[in-house]
Formats: C-alpha cells, sequence, structure tokens
C-alpha cells in the first residue's frame, strides 16, 4: 500500500517499473495466498497511480546499440497470471490500472505481447478527491500505448492472445468535480 498522496507512483505484484528492450517473461504468479487460520488470503495492491497485477508500468524501447537481435523491441508476456484485488488509485492525474499490466508506455516500432494470461481481478475505487480524471482500467492491461497513430511499421503494436480475465472493475466517486 502506498500511503502517499498526489504523486505518480507505479506499483505491480512483481515490479512497479519495467524498462527493457525487449525479452521474454515466462510463468509469472500473483496469486491469493492460503492462510494458516484465515483461509485464502488475495493479494492486494493499492495506492498508486499506476498499478498491475505484474507490473505497474512497462516501458519497451528500441535500442541501436543492440544490433538486429531478434527481440529487440517486442517484449512477452506468457503464461501469467494475477489473482487478487487492486484498489484506491491515488493521483488527481491519470490512472492506469490492469490486471496484468497497469500503464504500457512502449515507444514506437515496438511491440507488447499477452499471450496465455489470466487475471482474476477485483478492482474496486473510489475517487475521493475532486478532480477531472482520466482513468484507464482493464482486466488485462490498463493503459495500452503500443499503436502509434499514422505508424506503417508492422512492429508497432499491443497484441493479447488465448487470454482471460474475470471479476469486477468498479468505479464510482465520492466528490463533485
Amino acid at each position: 500500500r502506498d500511503e502517499a498522496q498526489g504523486h505518480k507512483s507505479a506499483l505491480g505484484g512483481i515490479a512497479g517499473f519495467v524498462k527493457t528492450v525487449g525479452n521474454t517473461n515466462e510463468n509469472l504468479q500473483v496469486v491469493k495466498a492460503v492462510g494458516a487460520q484465515s483461509g485464502v488470503l488475495p493479494s492486494r495492491i493499492s495506492g498508486g497511480s499506476s498499478m498491475g497485477g505484474l507490473f505497474g508500468v512497462l516501458t519497451v524501447f528500441k535500442s541501436n546499440a543492440f544490433g538486429a537481435n531478434a527481440n529487440t523491441g517486442k517484449f512477452v508476456l506468457s503464461n501469467s497470471k494475477f489473482s487478487g484485488k487492486i484498489y484506491d488509485a491515488s493521483s488527481t492525474d491519470v490512472i492506469a490500472v490492469g490486471g496484468l499490466v497497469g500503464f504500457d508506455s512502449t515507444e514506437t516500432n515496438t511491440s507488447f505481447q499477452v499471450v496465455d494470461g489470466y487475471a482474476d481481478i477485483d478492482l474496486t475505487d473510489v475517487l475521493q478527491v475532486a478532480g477531472k480524471y482520466q482513468y484507464f482500467a482493464g482486466g488485462i492491461v490498463g493503459y495500452g500505448a503500443s499503436c502509434t497513430s499514422g505508424s506503417t511499421a508492422d512492429t508497432d503494436f499491443l497484441s493479447i492472445k488465448n487470454s482471460r480475465t474475470e471479476g469486477v472493475i468498479s468505479l464510482s466517486a465520492s466528490a463533485a468535480a
């Protein structure tokens, strides 16, 4: 839980912020734990402006320093899952919340792919500070920035294949803007 207010923080079950030139991450799991006395304990992430079950913010960039490597500029998240609760975002600006990745800020001519992903998400948020929000929420990805308007490259995309999400996304406000 991030108790700070009025900031831009990234929270994730595995990493808050990931910056990569391309890679494949497989079998990442943040799931409900079974407590000895209290039964099932949900994974909980709260208080950030970008929150994801696995990664709060993901940035894929293309670097010439890595030459013609086939994985340069391509990030694949494969066979990964999150099960739990994400709640109480704390920003009066842009908020991005997703079951696996909150905010995808990849650069032009790069790609982010989710393959065989699963998210069982309970996203409940009550915005308590009056303001005009940009709130992006999704079962797998909250905000995907991979597609560039007018791009002619076939490497510029967000792709989600063979993935599934379930649960609840509920957003309400307790203060008038």
